[in-house]
């Protein structure tokens, strides 16, 4: 469990960048603070000098006065708040980012839907409640404390006696905050895992929703969904209501003391011990005191939803790569791999074991095999999107784990099983990562894929929006747009999984005969279950019990 203070020290680490414009800013908070007391001190002279002694007209220099640093204190705070909401926003920003980029470490080539529902609710929603707790602390708290302090000081001195009476109040402010606020925070925790728990259940009840539709299950989806999003609003609820409670009990124990120092006051006016114009100070300071506690116990729930928002962000930047880091060496693929006695595994048990591969540069080869033979596997290990736990993978006889694994990937092309497919024009889809692509190198890439046909038949053509995941489009044609991204920049080496489960066999076929034609063909790994595909290329290798074999005839090939 990591410590509150520990996580709050990493935190604030952020803002050394920006320690002048937040020193500026608690300086700018001391100064609104100031600016106060020459308003109860005109006050204390208005009641026990003018009101005695002058006209009305002799208190409009006084009261013009106190409208002036009135206005003055409010200008300052608002500048001072500006400051310190621009330095928390800019350090939220960079937070989310590292949080992005630590996402892209966190898996494989895929993700459940519960992942990356976790991932959503730490980069989106915890980052906005630390966005907002820190904000409370930076806007409320602690300016709070220092005008609590240095009103306290001024009470003491204009009237010593009042302020005992005051303080006498004190230990049952802390008994009810600490009480109240230990509930709070526990209910506030128990909200984010409501939260947590309904955003997860949404995001997989959407992906479900054809399943559903197709039987018929939408009562008992939505009877299993009332669960959680009751179980959200009772927590919300339960937040609610003890934030609620902590305020009111707050404003209750602040008319208390406004009562005693009201008696206390008016019976030190009427022994002589103090004058009134005194006492109308000490109460307008005691009411900005008030007013800034009451700040304080306001953003409480805040300050306690940044608290444990940071926590959950902590944790996340705090998990181990899972994925290798890779190393510095900028290779020019030309597109040899070996694999030697490669072993790995997810748990116990191995996936692969003792695997050994050797693709020339060109080759094109196909790798088949029963589901979960470890085929995804071995292309996250290709892609060094994981490592493996013994043996060595090579690229042009160079070692994989010493190459910039960015600049590798870019020299090759994936196709996926499921084409990954985004909002946006078909132009953007296709020069995805490569945002200097031309017009001529995108059209390029989709006649080789077989593409560039239909898309010339859209009205728009390649500014056509294909709408969300590209609904707008059919199976086929979205995995025609993965095949051109995956060509765009000429890929050495060319990864294809399960191509035909969206494109017919021909259109395979049409593919791998415009690549061939290619004056730099890439070496070609085609993963599949398509025997006839498969027989196409120039070696065969089968998957299974961990390790790779070759097969030599068209009868083994039938009972792979």
């Amino acid at each position: 469990m990591i410590r509150i203070p520990a996580i709050w020290t990493d935190y604030l680490r952020r803002y050394r960048p920006f320690r002048l414009e937040m020193a500026f800013s608690a300086t700018l908070s001391v100064l609104q603070s100031l600016l106060l007391l020459p308003i109860a001190w005109l006050i204390k002279v208005i009641f026990d000098r003018i009101m005695a002694q002058a006209g009305l007209i002799d208190l409009l220099v006084p009261c013009g006065a106190i409208l002036l640093l009135a206005a003055a204190s409010s200008g300052i705070l608002l500048f001072a708040k500006h400051l310190s909401l621009r330095v928390t926003k800019l350090v939220i920003g960079e937070l989310r980012l590292e949080l992005l980029a630590k996402s892209y470490h966190l898996a494989g080539l895929f993700s459940s839907a519960a992942d990356r529902s976790a991932l959503h609710n730490t980069i989106v929603h915890d980052t906005e409640r630390l966005d907002i707790g820190s904000n409370a602390v930076a806007g409320v708290v602690l300016p709070g404390l220092v005008t609590g302090i240095i009103f306290a000081v001024v009470l003491a001195l204009v009237a010593p006696a009042l302020l005992v009476s005051t303080l006498l109040m004190t230990p049952f402010v802390f008994l009810a905050n600490r009480f109240i606020g230990r509930t709070l925070r526990q209910r506030v925790n128990g909200f984010r895992k409501a939260f947590k728990a309904f955003d997860g259940n949404i995001i997989a009840a959407l992906r479900r929703t054809e399943l559903t539709r197709l039987r018929g299950a939408e009562s008992l989806e939505l009877q299993s969904q009332a669960v959680p999003i009751d179980a959200l609003g009772n927590a919300g609820r339960r937040v609610a209501w003890t934030a609620t409670a902590h305020t009111a009990l707050q404003a209750f124990v602040i008319t208390i003391i406004s009562v005693v120092t009201l008696v206390v006051g008016g019976s030190a006016v009427a022994m002589g011990w103090m004058s009134v114009g005194a006492l109308a100070a000490y109460f307008f300071v005691l009411a900005q005191l008030g007013s800034s506690t009451k700040r304080l116990w306001v953003a409480l729930p805040s300050v306690l939803a940044g608290v444990n928002a940071l926590e959950a962000i902590s944790g996340m930047l705090a998990t181990a790569r899972e994925t290798p880091a890779g190393g510095t060496l900028k290779h020019v693929v030309e597109g040899a791999i070996t694999c030697k006695d490669i072993h790995f595994s997810h748990g116990p048990d191995p996936l692969l074991a003792d695997l050994d591969l050797s693709v020339p540069r060109g080759a094109t080869i196909a790798i088949v095999g029963p589901n979960g033979s470890g085929k995804t596997t071995l292309i996250c290990l290709l892609l060094g999107l994981y490592e493996p736990d013994r043996g060595s993978l090579l690229i042009d006889g160079k070692p994989l784990a010493d190459m910039a694994l960015d600049h590798y990937r870019r020299q090759v092309g994936v196709v996926l099983q499921n084409p990954l497919i985004f909002s946006g024009t078909i132009f953007d889809n296709i020069a995805y990562g490569f945002p200097s692509a031309t017009a001529a190198e995108v059209a390029a890439a989709a006649v080789l894929s077989g593409a560039d046909s239909f898309i010339r038949a859209l009205p728009d053509g390649y500014d056509t929006e294909i709408g969300k995941a590209g609904v707008s489009l059919s199976g086929g044609q979205q995995q025609m747009l993965s095949v051109a991204r995956a060509l765009l920049g000429e890929p050495k080496i060319l990864i294809l999984d399960e191509p035909t489960n969206h494109l017919d066999e021909r259109a395979v076929r049409t593919l791998l005969a415009n690549l061939e034609g290619l004056s730099s063909q890439p070496t070609i790994i085609v993963i599949t279950h398509d025997r006839e595909l498969a027989a196409g290329m120039s070696t065969i290798h089968a998957l299974e019990g961990g390790r790779l074999s070759p097969i030599e005839d068209e009868g083994a090939l039938l009972r792979a």
